[in-house]
Parts: C-alpha cells; sequence; structure tokens
C-alpha cells in the first residue's frame, strides 16, 4: 500500500504542472466569464439592431453598390469618393451574399473585427500589468460603452477602426520597447505591421495621413538621440514608410489616372472652410455659453439650458450649410485642381476676420472631442428595453460628462506624468515601467486626433474611434497615480 502511494505521487505532481496556474485563478475565471458575457451581448446586439441609412450611411452603400455593379475603375472615374475600406467591406458583403441580404454579412464582418479590437484591448491591458479587478473593468467598459457598440453595427466607418488604432498602439509601443533587444529581421516585421496599421486606418479615416508623419516623430528623434538603438529604429522608420507610402502613393496614383487629382479624398478643405466660416460669425455670451454646453454636455443637453435655436447654431449641419454654399461658388470658378487650394485661401481669410474668436472655439471644439461617450450618436435602431436605458432623463449628458471629464484629466496627467519620468522613455530596458511606454503611444495618438478633427465641425462619432484609447488611458492612469 506504502509502495502504491510513492508512486502516485509523482503523477499527480507531473499533471498539476500541465494546469496553467491561472486555470483555477478565481479572478481569472470572472474575467473569462466577463469576456464571454461581453461576446454575447455583442452578439445579441449585431441580431437585434436594425441600421439606419441616411447621411453619411446612405453614401456609403451608394458607393458600396458602384463597386459591386460596375468595379473599382468606376468608383475612381467618379471620384475622388470617400476613403475605400468601408465601401470595399460593403460591396464585398453584396457580392456574398446580394444586394438583399448584404447587411447580415456585413454585421458579421463587423461583428469580426469588434472581436479582433476587443482581443487587442485585452492584449494592451495585459501589457500594462494591470490589477485584475482594473482589467475587468476596462473589459466591461469596453464591452457596454454605448458610443463603441453603436459605432460597431451602424453604417458609419467609425466602427471599423478600432482594430487598426490599437494595432498602431500595440506594435508602435512594443517596437519602441523591443529596439535595444530585436534583431532586424524581427524589427522589419514589426514596421510593417505598424506601417500596415498604418494605412488601414488611413483607409478608413483620411485625416490619418496628417496623423501619420507626427507619429513617426518620435521614431526620428530617437535615432539622433540614442545611438544604441539607431540601427534597429531606422530599420523600423524605413519599413514603415515602405509600407504606408507605397500603398497610399498606390490609391492615389489610381485617382490621378482616373479622375486627375493626386488625392486620397478631397472633402477636407470644403470642411475645413465651412468650420471656420461657423466659428468667425457674430457671437454673444449667450451664444457661447450654447457652445459650451453643446460640446461637454450634448444638443439635447443644450436643449434644456438654452434655447433650440441657439443650440442648433452649433450643429455640425451650419458648417456643412456654410461649406455647401461656398463650394457652388468655387465650382462655378475654379477647375477641380484649384479649387482645395481655394478653399484654403477663403478659410484663412475668414479666420483672419476674427482670430482670436476662432482660435477660442477651435479650442472649445479640442476639448468636445474629449466627450466622445454618448447615447445619442442614432443611426441604430434599438430593442426596446435598451432604447429606454438609453433615453433616461439627464442620463445620457452625466455619463457624457463624467467620461469626458475623465478621459481629459487622464491626457492631462499622462503628459505631466511623462514630462516628469522621461527616463522612462528614453531607456525602457533599464527603466522599466509597466505603463509608461503605453500611456506615450495612446496619449500621443488621442492628442494627434483630437486635434486634428478639431479643425474642423464635429459630431460625437468622430472622436469615438478613440474611445478605446481614452478607457486604456483612464484605467492606467489609476494605478500610476497610485505610485506617484
Amino acid at each position: 500500500m506504502v509502495r502504491r502511494r510513492k508512486q502516485s505521487m509523482p503523477k499527480l505532481t507531473a499533471l498539476s504542472k500541465t494546469v496553467p496556474p491561472s486555470f483555477f485563478n478565481p479572478a481569472s475565471c470572472i474575467l473569462q466569464m466577463i469576456i464571454a458575457l461581453v461576446i454575447l451581448y455583442w452578439a445579441y446586439i449585431a441580431y437585434m439592431t436594425q441600421p439606419i441609412l441616411m447621411y453619411d450611411a446612405q453614401s456609403f452603400v451608394d458607393l458600396g453598390i458602384r463597386i459591386h455593379d460596375n468595379g473599382w475603375k468606376e468608383y475612381f472615374i467618379s471620384g475622388p469618393n470617400r476613403e475605400p475600406f468601408y465601401p470595399f467591406l460593403i460591396a464585398l458583403s453584396m457580392t456574398i451574399a446580394g444586394k438583399g441580404g448584404y447587411l447580415g454579412v456585413l454585421k458579421v464582418f463587423q461583428l469580426i473585427l469588434l472581436l479582433v479590437s476587443g482581443s487587442l484591448f485585452l492584449t494592451i491591458l495585459k501589457q500594462g500589468k494591470l490589477s485584475m479587478g482594473l482589467m475587468i473593468s476596462a473589459v466591461i467598459y469596453m464591452g457596454i460603452s454605448p458610443a463603441i457598440v453603436n459605432s460597431a453595427f451602424s453604417l458609419f466607418s467609425e466602427g471599423v477602426t478600432y482594430s487598426f488604432i490599437l494595432g498602431l498602439i500595440l506594435f508602435g509601443s512594443s517596437a519602441w520597447r523591443k529596439m535595444q533587444v530585436d534583431k532586424n529581421a524581427a524589427m522589419i516585421i514589426r514596421g510593417a505591421a505598424f506601417g500596415g496599421c498604418c494605412i488601414g486606418i488611413t483607409m478608413i479615416k483620411g485625416i490619418y495621413e496628417m496623423i501619420f508623419p507626427i507619429l513617426i516623430i518620435p521614431f526620428v528623434l530617437r535615432a539622433i538621440l540614442n545611438p544604441k538603438v539607431r540601427n534597429n529604429t531606422l530599420i523600423f522608420i524605413i519599413t514603415t514608410l515602405l509600407v504606408f507610402g507605397s500603398c497610399l502613393s498606390g490609391y492615389k496614383a489610381l485617382n490621378k489616372k482616373y479622375n486627375g487629382l493626386f488625392v486620397l479624398t478631397d472633402r477636407a478643405s470644403w470642411a475645413f472652410y465651412g468650420s471656420a466660416a461657423r466659428r468667425v460669425m457674430p457671437m454673444d455670451a449667450h451664444a457661447f455659453g450654447a457652445a459650451v454646453a453643446s460640446a461637454l454636455l450634448t444638443e439635447e443637453g443644450c436643449k434644456r439650458i438654452f434655447s433650440t435655436v441657439d443650440c442648433e447654431a452649433w450643429n455640425v449641419r451650419k458648417a456643412e450649410y456654410l461649406g455647401a454654399q461656398k463650394n457652388y461658388e468655387i465650382i462655378a470658378h475654379y477647375p477641380p485642381k484649384e479649387q482645395n487650394h481655394q478653399f484654403r485661401v477663403a478659410a484663412f481669410t475668414r479666420i483672419h476676420e476674427n482670430p482670436l474668436q476662432y482660435l477660442l472655439l477651435t479650442g472649445l471644439e479640442w476639448i468636445h472631442m474629449f466627450y466622445w461617450e454618448t447615447t445619442q450618436i442614432g443611426f441604430v435602431a434599438y430593442p426596446d428595453w435598451l432604447e429606454r436605458i438609453f433615453n433616461q432623463g439627464w442620463g445620457p449628458s452625466i455619463l457624457r460628462f463624467t467620461v469626458g471629464t475623465l478621459s481629459l484629466f487622464s491626457i492631462v496627467f499622462s503628459l505631466l506624468f511623462l514630462l516628469k519620468n522621461h527616463r522612462y522613455l528614453m531607456d525602457p530596458v533599464r527603466h522599466d515601467h509597466p505603463s509608461a511606454v503605453l500611456l506615450f503611444f495612446l496619449g500621443g495618438i488621442a492628442i494627434c486626433h483630437v486635434s486634428l478633427y478639431s479643425l474642423f465641425a464635429i459630431v460625437p462619432r468622430h472622436a469615438v474611434p478613440i474611445g478605446p484609447v481614452f478607457i486604456l488611458l483612464i484605467i492606467l492612469t489609476v494605478p500610476t497615480i497610485r505610485k506617484t
């Protein structure tokens, strides 16, 4: 009997070694259960909701039909059109299921991209070495955020941006930390992945064509200031530039060939003029109060304090109307190749009329971008019980204000922390801090996105692509504050 016990003990020990240490960890099991519930919730929303076709959504569907019916050549001939990724996704859905059944396939594509985003989100959380409680909190909010879930199942392009933006952060921060230890081949792979994410998000949101050079600047400075990582950093930069530059230039060349304009899209100058014209309009203290309320709450929240007329003056439709009026004038007098330039000239002329007011309202729009969370984006028909939750009196405005204020605070804190502790960035191998490099990339992309979009008239969904970034920033600042 004793011999049998002695023989069985090593077998049990060997078996226990094959079980992951976290398998019996209650907190880990809770996290896995929550992830499963979030996935079920997303699947439920995908099945039960119905996207509403209007405004930009209708435009995306029309472009998808054009690609499906006439091919990409017609898409370029009729352009420059919108960024191509989302129309391509719609056209692909139509190819699989036909025009009558494409919505079901499109929902599957968007759900898959949302699941990829969730996986990247969780990977970044783990790199931050957070407590299980903070990780669970972040996963829950990412899973139920009204703005994120809305965008993921509407027919607007914001819902397919998350994977690429989170990929930028993951590959960028990973490359930054590994510059001193990676071999050349590994750095080429990281550079290609980073460049791929850059071109992916640019083909959804063209403003990232302007953000891309800003994202490369820190790597250039590091190559100049730190000889130890210069070789790997240059390999990373060159690979990223080759991937991004070749894809973007190739797309622009197709536009040049078929419609005569070497551009990605031509909507930016028109939108820039409209926002500039709106910001220099005569304004008194009452109108400014309505502008602040519209930015920090919602248009509906503004109407609870100010008149409908005052609040609607700050609706994006006003800027679009001003831009459209100028568009008629410029089209009538200038050929297509000169129109973007004329819009910029006209915009700066308007800014010169009242530069201080323009700067003040641009700063307000900058702050507005941090207040990204909302239950009022619209364009999706929800089940009745969820619709009632999303329209509970002051609830939407309170949620928007709370999450927005936390997002703004997390950016300010991250900047101050990194300025004080820059050694964590300069030499992350020697000074290992679990959150510093992540805060740098999260904060950098958030500031670039917010700053460039603030030049235009915006609606909440323009800030939603960096909603997961703000959630990560808020969660990562918590342990950093505790240790400071």
